[in-house]
């Protein structure tokens, strides 16, 4: 992977990490298009995503592991596209109220350079389906 993708993604993750919205926020092109998991709608520009990813409404939030597995990255002048395995485990709520969440799955991310320094446009993950029990 190019180094400097793999900056962008590793300050990505670690905002996140710290709870920092706004170094998120700074890393995502103000066109950016996101396409969550499970088939929600895509959201599009910063008002959108991050209005999706750090509404107030959510309440008290923090997040315990947040890491990307990259397996594969194309770079081809100003843009990027990187993938690969990602893991998020977060919890909600607080006291008897907290409840905690671990998600698995695969990313795709799409990447510009824009002023000399790389920006994501898109961001795509999913989860694994949900496992039936049958009997």
């Amino acid at each position: 992977m190019s180094a400097e993708i793999a900056a962008v993604i590793d300050r990505y993750l670690a905002a996140w990490r710290r709870g920092d919205a706004d170094g998120v926020m700074a890393l995502i092109a103000t066109d950016a298009v996101i396409l969550p998991h499970d088939g929600l709608e895509p959201r599009v520009g910063h008002d959108a995503i991050r209005q999706f990813w750090f509404s107030p409404s959510r309440g008290v939030t923090g997040i315990d592991e947040f890491r990307f597995d990259l397996r594969g990255t194309t770079v081809r002048g100003d843009g990027a596209l990187t993938w690969g395995k990602r893991v998020l485990q977060y919890w909600q709520g607080a006291g008897a109220e907290k409840v905690t969440y671990r998600w698995a799955g695969t990313v795709l991310i799409a990447l510009r350079r824009r002023e000399g320094s790389w920006e994501i446009t898109h961001f795509m993950w999913d989860d694994p389906p949900a496992v039936r029990r049958v009997g």
